[in-house]
């Protein structure tokens, strides 16, 4: 529904390839965003879903994306999410929530939870675009009650072989920092 300058969409509901999703949220400053240079948009959604199967989502063949990721900065976004079920690969995670930020062409989510390996994980994340085209990806996590075996089985065993989740037994309670930069292509 359009009102003046904004646009909000109320109950919106599909799914593509196996997951659905059901869309709130309103876009403020939206006509002037589209038909003027240097308008800034906000927007303020919300997104729940049953499944989301990221496998169907993607390209099948990674390497054969070109195109730079680019974080507008000329867009302000709100997005809360809760997804029941998650999946990627082995990676299985349930009860998701999270909320994600963009400002000033930085992204944070912060916080996301979500179930995982029998155990629960929450976590905040930051990408954060470097002068040169590149990104800086900052991450903390506290994980509690993590099965090893099962993480590593939800990680496809780190994509090695020399200790797997069938040499692996008990549980995991850790807090993690990670930093990494990327290329322009999140590599």
């Amino acid at each position: 529904m359009f009102n003046g300058e904004s646009a909000s969409l109320q109950g919106f509901k599909g799914s593509v390839n196996g997951s659905d999703f059901e869309l709130n949220g309103t876009a403020l400053n939206l006509v002037p965003y589209l038909f003027s240079e240097g308008a800034q948009l906000k927007i303020d959604a919300s997104m729940k879903s049953r499944l989301i199967d990221f496998n169907g989502l993607i390209e099948p063949n990674p390497a054969q994306r070109t195109n730079a990721f680019a974080i507008p900065s000329s867009i302000q976004l709100i997005f809360r999410t809760e997804v029941d079920k998650f999946i990627y690969r082995t990676f299985n995670a349930t009860q998701i929530t999270g909320v994600t930020t963009i400002s000033n062409g930085i992204v944070q989510i912060n916080p996301v939870s979500f179930k995982v390996a029998g155990g629960n994980v929450m976590a905040r994340v930051g990408l954060q675009p470097f002068q040169d085209g590149g990104y800086s990806l900052e991450s903390t996590a506290s994980l509690q009650d993590i099965q090893i075996d099962k993480l590593f089985l939800a990680f496809d065993n780190f994509g090695q072989t020399f200790i797997t989740n069938s040499h692996l037994r008990g549980k995991a309670t850790s807090e993690i920092v990670f930093k990494s930069p990327l290329t322009p292509n999140l590599e």
